[in-house]
């Protein structure tokens, strides 16, 4: 495995990470390799797996209203073969205040 800069051939999306060279020079990210070589729950922050037919998407995240969604499970339909289910959502948030002023007392 490496770590480095790579747009991978299953979920088009350039990522700063590890991939899993299956044959040279095609490497496919950690999440697509996993989406396709384990049937157990399928976690990730960028993608969806459909429990039927086990195709991935990631392009329509958006055109699924999942990022409006907070903290709940979402009805959404695979984009591959019509199968109707359930993904669960988790937000994460950040807050970053500014630098302290040079001149604080």
């Amino acid at each position: 495995m490496t770590i480095e800069w790579h747009t991978c051939p299953t979920c088009k999306i350039t990522h700063l990470g590890r991939t899993i060279t299956i044959d040279p020079p095609d490497s496919i990210c950690r999440d697509c390799w996993k989406a396709a070589n384990d049937d157990g729950e399928f976690a990730s922050s960028k993608s969806i797996r459909c429990p039927k037919c086990g195709e991935t998407d990631s392009e329509e995240l958006w055109d699924f209203g999942l990022y409006d969604e907070a903290n709940s499970p979402a009805e959404v339909t695979c984009c591959h073969c019509n199968h109707d289910y359930e993904v669960e959502i988790e937000i994460e948030y950040t807050w970053t205040s500014p630098p302290m002023d040079k001149d604080r007392k």
